[in-house]
């Protein structure tokens, strides 16, 4: 009945036979209860004909009535349509676990739980003019009969479990497909709610035996929950009781007499009248610890349902739980006039929360910005705003001062004030700047350097409202500082123009669900980067989280995801690992809830970069020249400027310029923003003359260069602009004019300043300043860019960016392009950390990375070039990003095809290419490389040299890979013995080779030996690095294999589950080695019996393995291989079936029909088959398996006397007892001289051929004699109850399932 202590992922249905139960309020009060005590809970409404649940969190919802919030339904839908246009080649179980994530659709509540609690949401489906459609249409029967519903349901379940602590569904009443999706398919319990009516009772009762007749072998646990009970007519209401306590005495019947009556006297939901009128939690209605409320009804309620694991509600401060308790209760709406809250559109954010206060308090707010252009008719609207206005705060700031129309509101409501007797204009200072006349004649309510409690007494007092709030939740944050983890840094100029824009943009997204995503696309050079800055920067501090990524390729956007998570606190390391981390808590929300990601210059929409937008309870702001991102998000089109912004630019950026001239200048430069800064800072260093500045754009040389020179994506203008301005660097300071030429070859991001400088910078600046040898000017140089306006330099974090369209515009009219760009890349090649493996050094290669393809350095013939792309490549491949280092790597590699094929810098690069070509499970591919570069390094270097090494030991790799095991013992037994003499016994290159040995000895069926070695690994790395280092705990996770391989469970399932607890610490719950950790934890105890425990662990593992590193990866293959064994263990041999021959085709695919992986999966298909009663099919396959393990294993490996012993279990089914007892003695001998006596493998053998033996006649003293003795050794090993047991007690034939180890 309770949710297991250790255990995650329980499901829990409430369910009811009638409506008006008080079931989903019950629901949405257990799920807060649980959030309080710091569990994750996903609440989902599955009433898909009467949703209601989110009435109850409606004040924690930003898409508050679900209008724009997709849900169950949509998610069915999707996965009927894909079922329907499903590729007879597509992977079904690929569609299956894609569609099945729930997760996707959940928005998290919009409240700060203690301990980390989350209550995530997932809607019925979105409420909008198509929903009852939706509902009404779907053909339920076609979804079971035809496109597999069943295994869909079955998927999203396990995906819920493997997420949340504890998932809560809301479902349909009565009887439907919806409501048995709910009450038998989904659960581990049911909260059965009724009333205390006969009609409530019996119809509750009906059902929660229909759910167990429909799951007999493993029913839901059954909960009944009288709710609405009244105590008016006590003896109505006894009599009523005594009927529930009959009426539901079969579903109690695991509970003693005196825990019955406890369950009875303690379970009841009472009725009360407050909670009549509006959808009221609880939790915030009631006080805590009282006694006969709701609150404590529900917390009894928990405290069932969870085992006793949450007894309470976590308190929460009174103020908070009084002001919460009126964003449910409605208020009476006023024809009050409205308060004016007139502020400029920089600063809106305190405009949003001065807003927020005054609805509160129940003020009617209009609020308006001075500095958007008014539309047609509107400033007559704008007048009457603020002539009917009950008061008017003007949000006081130098952004507010420096517009026309703040005047005019400040000039109308002061001779209003005048006349009304003072106290309608209420300045309000939110800045340091002191205001100008007419401005200053007003003292202002000061809310600066104040806490947000003071600020809102002051605000409230100044607009004449009660301090106690009467409805309304504030969506906007007191504007504090900015958030912790953001790399967003501040404009190098003030931001001019794009009021309107930037209105509009928060419009969108504050008024859209969790999970907007906002598109602004335009040409190149219209600001939006700039326009995206300046968002982050305004409303920066309403967001937990503000992180940029630059977007223009899949690599570049996972490569930020990953930098994110680091941020985040969520491990080091890249690739689909980081980033599934990264983005899942971005979806989940957790300390970050609301976060802005910015994903800048984003290319196409292909399926690959969609798929990395954030989903969650934030915001993504993507800036793109493709408009087809309309197509997929809300999108906003970006133009050049309005003629006054342009104006404004150029006069607040050049001293003295007059209107008529910055017109002039703007109307040249066609108002495009980036034109338009750039003239201004040319204007600005040079001091020109506007006249000779036009005159010089036109010059007949300039124009000949754009005519035959230009290249498509920027305008003439644009171009004009630049070359002028480079012309003149060149005259005045030609070595920053050559520093700019050099950049233009790297990409439009950060350049570090430090790659700019040194003796090699100094060597080519030489020709140009022969004084650049003093690292002091060499720093002018690159200030100087900034003068001109064409560079931004970040002084902060000491780097320089070109904008891309400047760069093409340089390298268009380069007459020695191929030169600089030589010299660009040394300088890149020179700048080298020249160590990847060392995570120190990782962030300078993040630095320099975005720069290796734009400048060409990976097809450079220099040696130090190359060395860079290889160090990158092996930088990519530690960080776990493995598609971008194969595909650098293949690039660099088909870019020196000219070079000699025994090159070492291009061996080195081939072996890392193998290295994550056997990381991705291209296997053949990764041997034939590592075979080519180990035979051309041993000639070139000979087998000692550390490179020859580092190639064997991959090599092994791939021998174990390729299924010769014997093959590679003898590799890694030779590279040991190198090692040691080359590096010495306590090299950490050593212990790995020592640890690559021990694996083959594993496989080759040395399972004593692989085990010691082990051990001593394990201990060495333990005493050298230390108890929670990854490679200590990877050899933990070895170890505890080889105690299972050598019998010793009980040391296994202790060293596993001590080893799991700290990687899921360490390097984090999706890690693959945490992963694989966890499938030999689940292996170790379905071995000991515990079924229910091995099924829950290994069910999540697959679900992380298929997130983590996809469905086809070997890994994850040989977790389902668990999986299949685990779902026969607790009785579910159909589903076990299914995915064993999945998987045996996976297994064909990705190892080949003849590898003993492929074998043992053959193997483990056979024991199923074999426990269907199957056992024709089941001899063949196991008579197949046991014939090509004996040529490529030998007749003593354990895995080819494992499948000895299943083929004599067929062939004593069918008949043939004699062949069988011949084999079941050959098995049984081997197997204990393989693994000792006492091994289980060993005892179950001995059990068949006891039972072999007593079913011969000239046997059967021997097979009673020998029975005896294994079944003793079994009780004494297991104890009496083990499942183990009870089958050879039962006289039932053993069967063996084969566990090969990871490559």
């Amino acid at each position: 009945m309770a949710v297991n202590e250790t255990a995650r992922g329980q499901i829990v249905t409430f369910y009811s036979y009638k409506g008006g139960t008080g079931r989903t309020m019950a629901l949405a009060n257990v799920a807060w209860i649980l959030a309080s005590q710091g569990l994750q809970v996903l609440v989902v409404d599955w009433d898909l004909e009467s949703p209601g649940l989110h009435r109850y969190f409606h004040p924690f919802l930003r898409d508050k009535e679900l209008r724009a919030t997709p849900g169950v339904i949509e998610m069915i839908w999707d996965y009927s349509i894909a079922t329907m246009q499903r590729n007879r080649d597509e992977d079904s179980q690929e569609l299956l676990t894609g569609h099945a994530k729930i997760q996707r659709r959940a928005v998290s509540l919009n409240w700060d739980f203690s301990h980390g609690g989350v209550i995530d949401f997932v809607a019925a489906g979105q409420q909008d003019s198509a929903y009852s459609r939706l509902v009404s249409t779907f053909d339920w029967a076609n979804f079971y009969e035809r496109q597999g519903g069943a295994s869909f349901i079955d998927a999203v379940r396990a995906q819920m479990r493997a997420e949340y602590d504890v998932v809560l569904i809301d479902s349909r009443t009565g009887l439907s497909d919806v409501a048995g999706i709910c009450t038998v398919q989904l659960p581990d319990l049911v909260v059965n709610c009724f009333t205390m009516s006969t009609q409530s009772i019996r119809g509750a009762a009906a059902v929660a035996r229909s759910i167990r007749s429909q799951r007999p072998d493993d029913p839901p646990l059954l909960l009944p929950v009288p709710m609405r009970v009244e105590d008016a007519e006590l003896r109505k209401l006894e009599t009523g009781r005594d009927l529930v306590r009959a009426e539901f005495a079969p579903f109690l019947d695991h509970l003693s007499d005196s825990a019955a009556a406890r369950y009875w006297n303690t379970i009841e939901v009472p009725y009360r009248a407050f909670y009549a009128y509006e959808e009221i939690l609880a939790a915030f209605g009631d006080r805590p610890e009282q006694v006969g409320t709701l609150l404590a009804a529900y917390e009894q309620l928990a405290s069932v349902v969870t085992g006793g694991r949450v007894t309470t509600l976590h308190p929460m401060p009174e103020e908070d739980r009084r002001r919460s308790l009126t964003e449910f209760e409605r208020s009476r709406l006023t024809a009050e006039q409205a308060v004016l809250v007139s502020y400029a559109s920089a600063d809106r954010l305190w405009a949003e929360w001065i807003t927020d206060q005054l609805e509160e308090a129940g003020l009617r707010v209009d609020r308006r910005a001075v500095d958007v252009p008014l539309r047609a008719g509107g400033r007559a609207e704008f007048d009457r705003a603020v002539g009917g206005a009950s008061r008017v705060l003007a949000v006081l700031t130098r952004h507010y001062a420096g517009t026309s129309l703040a005047a005019e509101v400040w000039k109308t409501a002061s001779s209003r004030d005048q006349l009304g007797g003072g106290g309608l204009l209420v300045p309000l200072r939110v800045d340091e700047s002191r205001p100008p006349v007419p401005y200053s004649d007003r003292s202002p309510v000061d809310l600066t350097d104040v806490d947000p409690s003071t600020a809102r007494t002051r605000l409230l007092e100044a607009a004449g409202a009660s301090a106690v709030a009467v409805g309304g939740r504030a969506v906007g944050r007191f504007p504090g500082p900015f958030p912790a983890v953001s790399n967003v840094r501040q404009h190098g100029t003030p931001f001019v123009g794009r009021a309107a824009q930037l209105e509009a943009l928060r419009d969108r997204l504050t008024a859209a669900p969790d999970s907007a995503t906002q598109v602004v696309h335009g040409l190149g050079g219209v600001g939006k980067t700039q326009l995206a800055a300046e968002y982050a920067l305004r409303f920066g501090r309403d967001y937990d989280l503000v992180w940029w990524i630059p977007a223009d390729s899949e690599d570049r956007i996972r490569g930020g995801l990953a930098d994110l998570g680091q941020a985040m606190g969520l491990g080091t390391g890249g690739g689909a690992d980081a980033v599934r981390r990264v983005l899942d808590a971005l979806r989940r929300g957790g300390p970050d809830r609301r976060w802005l990601i910015i994903m800048d210059n984003a290319n196409e929409p292909t399926r690959g970069t969609r798929a990395l937008l954030p989903q969650g309870p934030g915001h993504v702001l993507l800036t793109t020249r493709d408009q087809s991102w309309s197509e997929y998000a809300t999108a906003t089109e970006l133009t050049v400027f309005d003629r006054a912004e342009s104006v404004q630019l150029l006069r607040d950026r050049v001293r003295g310029l007059t209107d008529d001239e910055a017109t002039q200048v703007a109307e040249k430069l066609g108002d495009l923003p980036l034109a338009v800064e750039q003239g201004a800072a040319y204007l600005r260093a040079t001091a020109m003359q506007v006249d000779r500045y036009l005159a010089s754009l036109d010059t007949p040389g300039l124009l000949r260069i754009l005519d035959g020179r230009q290249s498509a994506g920027y305008s003439k203008a644009l171009a004009a602009t630049w070359l002028v301005t480079l012309a003149q660097l060149r005259s005045e300071k030609p070595a920053a004019a050559r520093l700019l030429e050099l950049c233009s070859f790297y990409a439009p991001e950060p350049i570090p300043v430090a790659m700019l400088t040194g003796d090699r910078f100094a060597s080519f600046m030489a020709p140009f300043d022969p004084t650049l040898t003093d690292p002091i000017l060499q720093g002018l140089v690159t200030a100087e860019l900034g003068r001109y306006g064409l560079a931004q330099v970040d002084a902060e974090n000491n780097s320089v960016r070109i904008h891309r369209l400047v760069q093409v515009v340089i390298q268009d009219q380069l007459d020695d392009a191929d030169e600089a760009r030589r010299q660009a890349q040394s300088l890149l090649a020179a700048a080298s950390p020249r160590d990847p493996d060392k995570p120190v050094n990782w962030p300078r290669y993040a630095e320099l990375w975005p720069h290796v393809r734009p400048s060409g350095l990976h097809l450079s013939s220099m040696d130090e070039a190359r060395q860079l792309v290889v160090d990158i490549v092996r930088y990519l491949y530690r960080r776990g990003d493995y598609d971008t280092s194969r595909a650098l790597a293949q690039e660099s590699l088909a870019g020196w095809r000219d070079t000699d094929d025994d090159d070492p810098t291009k061996l080195r690069m081939r072996f890392h290419l193998a290295n994550v070509l056997r990381a991705q499970s291209h296997f053949d591919q990764a041997y034939e490389i590592d075979r080519d570069v180990y035979d051309r390094q041993r000639r070139i270097f000979g087998e000692e040299h550390l490179y020859t090494l580092m190639t064997a030991r991959s090599l092994g790799a791939d021998l174990r890979a390729q299924g010769l095991y014997h093959e590679a013992e003898a590799q890694d037994r030779r590279t040991l013995e190198l090692s040691v003499r080359t590096f010495g016994d306590d090299s950490g290159r050593t212990l790995i080779a020592e640890n690559n040995l021990a694996v083959s000895l594993r496989l080759v069926g040395d399972f004593r030996g692989a085990a010691l070695l082990d051990q001593h690994i394990h201990e060495r790395r333990q005493a050298r690095f230390g108890e929670e280092d990854p490679s200590t705990l990877a050899s933990a996770s070895n170890y505890g294999r080889g105690l299972r391989d050598t019998g010793e469970l009980w040391r296994s399932h202790s060293v596993l589950q001590r080893t799991y607890a700290v990687q899921q610490k360490v390097i984090g719950a999706d890690h693959p080695e945490t992963l694989r950790t966890a499938k030999e934890l689940a292996l170790t105890q379905r071995q000991l019996g515990r079924f229910a425990d091995a099924h829950r662990l290994i069910e999540r593992t697959v679900v992380r393995y298929q997130r983590v590193l996809g469905g086809e990866h070997a890994d994850t293959l040989s977790a389902e291989m668990a999986l299949a064994t685990t779902w026969s263990a607790v009785g579910d041999n159909q589903t076990a079936l299914r995915v064993a021959r999945r998987l045996r085709d996976g297994y064909n695919e990705v190892l080949g029909e003849t590898h003993a992986i492929t074998l043992a999966c053959l193997n483990n298909l056979g024991v199923l088959l074999r426990k269907q009663g199957g056992h024709v099919q089941a001899r063949d396959l196991a008579q197949r398996v046991r014939d090509q393990l004996l040529a490529t294993l030998g007749e003593r490996h354990p895995h080819t006397l494992l499948a000895t012993l299943n083929l004599a279990n067929d062939l004593f089914a069918l008949g043939d007892r004699d062949t069988a007892l011949l084999l079941d003695t050959t098995a049984y001998v081997e197997l204990t001289r393989a693994l000792g006596a006492e091994h289980p493998d060993t005892l179950s053998a001995s059990v068949n051929l006891a039972l072999s033996r007593l079913a011969t006649e000239s046997e059967a003293d021997a097979g009673r004699a020998l029975y005896d003795e294994a079944f003793g050794q079994l009780v004494q090993l297991f104890g009496g109850d083990n499942p183990r047991v009870v089958q050879a007690r039962q006289r039932e034939r053993a069967n063996a399932y084969i566990e090969p180890a990871l490559l």
